[in-house]
């Protein structure tokens, strides 16, 4: 018998290895899959001469913009433009698009200008958006391609390729050929051009990874758009009309955080609280029927919260934040002060009487103070707030109160949140061994002296262990935010309006973006953002964890 107990034991211990090789490869394999798709983003351009002979051209190359024929005359921008003038007698008249786009180019001998249409209080005013400088002389100069590229060659001979609205040249290469005999440089698609001779000889050229690419800093440093009055964060990809697109994970990265931190500043306070007294105060015979209760909740879907939050909470919120208000502030107060009260009467009852009516009472207490908040919220909104707490702040504050916004999201995602927090918390309190709070108490402490001293020391790994996973948890939830947060990335520390995370840009965007294009890969990129962020917090979790076991002498 004791050798079949041991060959079993072998076994079992053997296939747990096994499956937590195999789940360590599995996570391993979907981290790679998710960097070599997203780190080709961050690919530097290369040049090379494409297969093609230098034979007589055909007609030129079909401009990727409209032109505008009269950009070579000066007198074709009045008012425009104070001291500048478009010395374009050397260059290709299509360096020059139509300033109803928002942006064009004026070239001059060693400087081009990318001038943009700033929004100022007294309309659009045109504005030096970027500056590029050619010591050595501007030869010729192509067209701006749909990949917002364009190609210099200077007297020198050294071709320089820019991305308009970047002052340094993506990539740089010389060419061995006679500069004067080259006149014109057209795109021929988004990754290649031609350099056309007076003769119309033509050399064509192509630079690797110029599509579909973008500086780091580009994702999480301010940048100054077209038309835009100042650098902004902004994300938008999506754009029509050959405008710029926008790639700034910041505003989403800040919705993510955001979201976590409402629902944590909700959930973390009632499900700390309920662990302390299910796991340390309520008798067993109580803790069996309430905590299987309380850990049915993590058994709904988060598409089923959100949608009983936006078709019942959504509308009431709006209408009802003064009486909301009113229940956060007048709750914590009246529950104090009853339970200062109640303190002082059951400290003169027996244990078992204690034990059997403070659940009610507890229940009856929450019930009078939600009232009482909801009631003194509507007087004072009546009272000072003109009978519309969102219609006042926006009068006289400005401030605008979405109709999916913070508070909305921080309510769900506490509740989706509130059971995972609940039951690991509730199981370290009550598996401490019994003898950390009996010698206190048996010393004379009070009970929660006891449980502060005792039983808070030793249950702290698991307590951290499981508002780092709530957290988590939050982090990543995804149809919460797809349907309560507005979807509106925008950074706001207003919690009364709207926001967007990582996870729901994800469910929008991933299965729209065409596949390897930049909006591919920074989507993917910010996948392996989100994933590196909860794998931080999960790892901070495990190091507090071992600090303090190893403190408090805590078997792990």
């Amino acid at each position: 018998m004791a050798n079949k107990r041991l060959i079993i034991d072998v076994i079992s211990a053997g296939m747990i290895r096994v499956a937590s090789v195999m789940i360590l490869l599995v996570i391993l394999g979907v981290f790679a899959q998710i960097a070599f798709t997203a780190l080709p983003l961050f690919e530097s351009p290369s040049s090379s001469v494409d297969v093609l002979p230098a034979t007589r051209a055909g007609p030129a190359a079909e401009l990727k913009v409209t032109q505008d024929s009269g950009a070579n005359d000066a007198g074709s921008l009045p008012g425009l433009i104070d001291d500048h003038r478009l010395a374009l007698s050397k260059i290709d008249p299509a360096a020059v698009p139509e300033p109803k786009r928002g942006s064009w180019l004026d070239a001059r001998d060693t400087t081009i200008e990318q001038v943009h249409l700033k929004a100022e209080n007294d309309g659009l005013v045109p504005s030096v958006l970027t500056r590029y400088f050619i010591p050595a002389g501007i030869q010729a100069m192509s067209n701006i391609s749909l990949s917002r590229h364009f190609v210099v060659l200077d007297r020198a001979g050294v071709i320089h390729v820019y991305r308009l609205g970047r002052s340094q040249a993506r990539t740089t290469f010389t060419e061995e050929f006679e500069v004067s005999d080259i006149n014109r440089v057209d795109w021929l698609d988004e990754s290649t051009f031609a350099l056309y001779s007076h003769e119309e000889q033509r050399l064509v050229r192509s630079v690797k990874a110029l599509t579909n690419t973008l500086p780091l800093a580009d994702l999480f440093s301010f940048r100054q758009y077209e038309g835009y009055p100042q650098p902004t964060l902004t994300w938008q990809p999506r754009v029509v009309d050959g405008a710029e697109s926008k790639y700034s994970l910041v505003p989403l990265l800040w919705g993510t955080m955001s979201a976590a931190l409402f629902s944590l500043m909700l959930a973390l306070p009632v499900a700390m609280g309920a662990a302390i007294y299910v796991g340390y105060y309520m008798p067993p015979v109580f803790r069996e029927a309430i905590k299987p209760m309380i850990e049915m909740i993590a058994a709904f879907p988060g598409v089923v919260i959100a949608g009983i939050a936006m078709l019942w909470l959504a509308p009431r919120l709006h209408h009802a934040l003064a009486e909301c208000i009113g229940i956060v502030l007048t709750v914590p107060i009246i529950v104090a002060l009853s339970g200062l009260f109640l303190n002082q009467y059951f400290q003169t009852q027996p244990g078992s009487y204690f034990s059997k009516r403070l659940p009610m009472v507890v229940v009856l207490v929450l019930v009078i103070a939600i009232y009482t908040g909801a009631k003194l919220g509507e007087s004072v909104e009546g009272l000072f707030f003109e009978d519309s707490v969102v219609l006042w702040f926006e009068r006289y504050y400005g401030l605008s109160v979405s109709y999916f916004n913070g508070v909305l999201v921080g309510i769900a995602l506490g509740i989706a949140v509130f059971p995972t927090i609940f039951s690991l918390a509730e199981e370290a309190i009550f598996s401490t061994p019994k003898g950390a709070a009996t010698g206190s108490l048996a010393l004379g402490a009070s009970p929660w002296q006891s449980f502060i001293d005792g039983v808070l020391p030793v249950a702290a790994p698991g307590i951290v262990a499981a508002i780092m996973l709530g957290l988590s948890r939050a982090i990543g939830e995804t149809m919460i935010l797809l349907l309560l947060s507005g979807n509106t990335p925008i950074q706001s520390s207003n919690p009364l309006e709207g926001m967007r995370s990582v996870a729901a840009t994800l469910a929008i965007e991933l299965p729209e973006a065409g596949v390897d294009s930049t909006h591919y890969r920074v989507l993917f990129f910010s996948a392996l953002a989100l994933f590196a962020l909860t794998f931080l917090i999960n790892t901070c979790a495990q190091l507090l964890k071992r600090r303090w076991r190893r403190r408090y002498g805590v078997v792990a």
